[in-house]
Order: C-alpha cells, then structure tokens, then sequence
C-alpha cells in the first residue's frame, strides 16, 4: 500500500471535509503522528470517530466534580465553577480566595492539571482565573514504513477568566473566556475557546435548592498554522443540586447535549456526604461510568480524591486536588 492510499483510507475514516483538509495541510512530521499513533487523535472522540479540537476543555477540571459524576453545573460552589458554570463564583463567601490546583493520574503518558484562582469584588461581582493542561508524552513515534522515528509529544494550555455577578433575587449570572494553545509535534495552533454563558437560580435563601445551565464554547476555534482552522463545538448544560440535613447531603444531576449534530443528552448524576465538616465521600455516574471519591478539610485547607472507571473510554484515572481558602 503506498503512502497516498494509506492517506486516502485515514482521511475517509475520519470524515469531514475540515479534517480532510486539515490532514493534507499537516507537514510530514506531523503526518507521521496521525498515521502511527491513532489512538492520541482518538481519544475523547464521539461514537462516530470524529476528533473534536481541545476537548480536553470538557473533562472535569478537578477530583470533586469528577467524584460527583460531573453533575455539577447545579452546584457549581467553588473554584471549578469557572469551567461549569461561572455564574457559580457569585456563591463565594465574603471576601473569600480560593485557589484549587490538581494533578490526574492517568494511564499512556497522559496528563491533566488544573488551576484556578477566584476573588470577591465587592459589593457583589467575583473574578477568577484558570489554567488547564493537557498532554500525551513519550510517545512512540513510526513512520509510513513502520520504521521508528523519535518519540512524540503534544501539549494543549487553556488560559481564561471569568466573571459572574450576583443580581439580587436570587439570580446569579457569569461569562468565561480563555485563549488555547496547542503543539502536536512541532505543529502550532493558536485559538479562542469560546465564551461561557451561566445562570445560577437559588430559590430559597437556605442556598438548600439550586438550579443552573450554562452554554459552553460559543465562537470557539483553533488556527494552526498550516493554515487550518477547527471550531470548537459548543455544548448546553443544565443542572440541579439539593442539599439536605444542614447541607451535610448533597445531591446533584446534570443533562448535557451538544448544539450541532444529533442532540444526543448525556446524563450526569452524583451525591456527596459529610462528616462532621470534616470528611466527606461521594459517587455518581458519568455518562454510564461510575466515579467516587473522597475530601478532607481541616481549617483553611483541603484535600479531595477522586478515581473514574473507564474514563472517556481511556482506562480507569485518578485525580488529587488541593483546595486553599483565605
């Protein structure tokens, strides 16, 4: 099989005419990538095997969601608010800093860290900002011919900030935006993630019921530069949370479905229990996997632990997240 067939049969499995393009565009070395090591392009691809630029961006960002089965856009009550739904850091305390920084452990030489800060802007606006990584290392690297190349990399960043506002009634409302950059093998994009629109509805001023939906990723894009350009998929999320006995129960349910092609809605639902202020244990399931995890707190600080049975069909993963507040 010469190298214009093998192209020929990438290129129909994967689809559309932008990845096609995108594909012939790519250099040689980068071509190389695509051909040997499929399964770094397909991983967090949708049931018909089409890559989705930066979909890193729609993996949870730290352990307590992700213990929660990634029902949290309801909640949204602390610092991974900003990737949910940024109408979520209108619920901070008064004069509250958090900073959240976490670290996955994941199998293939995968990794995913996070951070974010978040600040109160009296009299009633909060700001924050967030840093997500994502990246496959050491990757064994072959060529056309099956001969071996060096190993390959790739490094994705999201830097962005939010704001959210708390209007009165019970209404809260934030936008997010960030800035992405990618390097697959030496080949570069730049891109903007899209904006982040959220509401917060608290009907009751116990904060016991809380009702939220945000749209993700609305005018979002990455621009390599081989000349192509992939737009992100935006995607509509809806959410409730209850928390019952003095909050020391919480129960969350979130319904996600993305705005182009089939509306497909995956569900996501979760609980967490504490113990005494100080511990807490939690499990829900993410789209048919389920997750667990644990949270320590003591003082200011806190610790949170959560593992995912076959997550985004990669294996199972484990995630620590380290909370600050001051």
């Amino acid at each position: 099989m010469n190298r214009k067939t093998l192209e020929h049969l990438i290129i129909h499995h994967r689809g559309t005419e932008t990845q096609q393009k995108a594909f012939l565009l790519l250099s040689p070395k980068t071509k190389i990538l695509f051909l040997g090591l499929p399964f770094l392009l397909l991983a967090f691809v949708n049931s018909t095997v089409q890559a989705t630029p930066a979909s890193y961006l729609d993996i949870d960002p730290a352990a307590r969601p992700a213990g929660m089965g990634s029902a949290f856009t309801g909640l949204a009550d602390d610092g991974n608010a900003a990737l949910f739904n940024p109408a979520g850091l209108a619920t901070m305390g008064l004069n509250d800093f958090l900073a959240t920084g976490s670290v996955d452990l994941l199998s293939l030489d995968r990794l995913h860290n996070f951070a974010s800060v978040s600040q109160q802007l009296p009299p009633n606006s909060y700001l924050g900002f967030h840093i997500d990584q994502y990246g496959v290392n050491n990757i064994f690297g072959s060529d056309t011919n099956g001969s071996s190349t060096s190993n390959l990399n790739d490094t994705e960043l999201d830097c962005g900030a939010s704001y959210a506002i708390d209007l009165g009634y019970h209404f809260k409302a934030g936008i997010n935006a960030g800035f992405l950059y990618q390097n697959l093998t030496g080949t570069h994009a730049y891109g903007f993630d899209g904006v982040d629109l959220g509401v917060l509805v608290v009907p009751s001023t116990l904060y016991d019921l809380t009702l939220g939906a945000c749209i993700h990723h609305l005018g979002g894009f990455l621009a390599w530069d081989t000349g192509t350009t992939q737009n992100l998929n935006p995607d509509l999320r809806a959410g409730l949370s209850y928390k019952l006995f003095d909050q020391t129960v919480v129960v969350a349910y979130d319904a996600e479905s993305t705005l182009q092609g089939s509306f497909k809605i995956i569900h996501h639902a979760g609980a967490e229990v504490w113990f005494i202020k100080y511990f807490a244990v939690r499990g829900g399931i993410d789209n048919s996997n389920p997750t667990m995890g644990a949270s320590f707190r003591y003082l200011n600080y806190g610790l949170d632990y959560a593992y995912e049975f076959e997550s985004n069909n990669l294996g199972d993963s484990q995630m620590l997240s380290f909370d600050l507040i001051f």
